[in-house]
């Protein structure tokens, strides 16, 4: 038998050689080997457990900082949230402006991990729920504790007293809005120093008004009419009872100094006319024999200008005539207002005829 060359052996046979039987490289065997090696991979990431954690505490010693940050890459459960990073989510007085921001009241707020309670007193059950569903609705909170309890409101009242020369509000509101609604529409009718509101208070703990009494007397059915309507329409206030708002008769002196002649002024100007000099020293005479009576001089417009401008007419015709009597040696406490458009005796004043008796004179003896 030929001796065989050591070079011309197969590989096979090397390989035997080392106790190790390796796949040829074109073997069928290897597609086989790498499914078997995917397979255990895909079994390893199902059962292996899934966290998610990051921890970036460094060691102060650790010569390679980067392997102190480990990182697994999964989903979380939301019950593992912790409670700080609930409570990071919540931000208490900014509920608060939410809760006051759809007209809800003030309430105790605390929070404990992802649980807030709230306590207070509330007016009804429907505040209660709405103010529940805002809490329930705030990002980062997973439960309501309700310690709130209902308590009614008391109704708020007004009451309005009126005479000619002056009117006085007192009663309790919900909040400032309320107030400023009343006082600005009397201030549609009587000037700011005939105006007493100190007694309008702001009390949280009462509901709105359903009813606006307005009691007193005026010896004006223009202003009587007035005072009636002023009032009504007011948003939440349910009813206006101006039952016992009384007409009242002039005295004798009211009714003489309404009977005299018109003082009549030139077109737009505070110059009365020179037939008007007459009626003034009429004027004059009657107070001369009530030298303690208090005399309002009230003047009025048509509404054709613009209200400021009606006003400013008004008034100065007023202080004109009020001038005018001073001269003729009267001494009475005269009181000159000019009221322009606020008080039409014809609205809509669309006529001539109704334009002419809107600009009038009117004295008043007052209280």
């Amino acid at each position: 038998m030929a001796e065989l060359n050591p070079l011309n052996e197969p590989k096979m046979a090397k390989s035997r050689s080392r106790g190790v039987a390796l796949a040829d490289e074109s073997s069928d065997d290897l597609p086989a080997l790498s499914a078997i090696a995917v397979g255990i991979a895909v079994i390893f990431v199902i059962v292996a457990p899934i966290t998610v954690s990051s921890r970036n505490t460094v060691k102060a010693d650790d010569p390679y900082p980067a392997h102190a940050v480990e990182t697994t890459v999964g989903t979380v459960d939301p019950a593992q949230t912790t409670d700080s990073s609930a409570e990071s989510l919540v931000d208490l007085a900014a509920i608060q402006q939410t809760l006051n921001s759809r007209g809800l009241p003030e309430v105790g707020l605390s929070l404990e991990g992802s649980v807030i309670n709230v306590s207070g007193s509330v007016a009804d059950e429907s505040t209660k729920q709405a103010v529940t569903d805002v809490l329930a609705a705030h990002p980062g909170i997973a439960e309501v504790v309700d310690n709130m309890i209902v308590t009614p409101k008391l109704s708020g009242v007004v009451e309005i007293a009126a005479s000619h020369g002056s009117i006085t509000l007192k009663g309790e509101l919900p909040n400032q809005p309320f107030v400023d609604e009343l006082v600005d529409r009397t201030m549609t009718l009587y000037f700011a120093d005939q105006i007493d509101a100190q007694q309008l208070v702001v009390n949280v703990d009462v509901s709105t008004p359903s009813v606006v009494t307005v009691t007193g007397a005026v010896a004006d059915n223009v202003l009587h009419r007035s005072l009636e309507t002023a009032f009504v329409g007011i948003v939440g206030i349910g009813d206006v009872d101006v039952s016992l708002l009384a007409l009242a008769e002039f005295d004798d002196l009211g009714t003489a100094l309404n009977n005299v002649e018109p003082v009549e002024f030139s077109s737009g100007s505070a110059v009365f006319l020179a037939s008007s000099e007459a009626t003034l020293a009429k004027v004059a005479e009657l107070l001369a024999d009530a030298p303690d009576a208090r005399i309002e001089i009230g003047t009025h417009t048509d509404s054709l200008s613009s209200d400021r401008s009606n006003r400013e007419l008004s008034q100065a015709r007023s202080d004109s005539i009020k001038a005018a009597l001073v001269k003729l040696g009267v001494t009475n406490d005269l009181v000159a207002r000019g009221f322009g458009e606020a008080r039409l005796k014809h609205e809509p004043d669309d006529t001539p005829d109704k334009q002419r008796e809107n600009r009038r004179v009117e004295f008043r003896v007052l209280d």
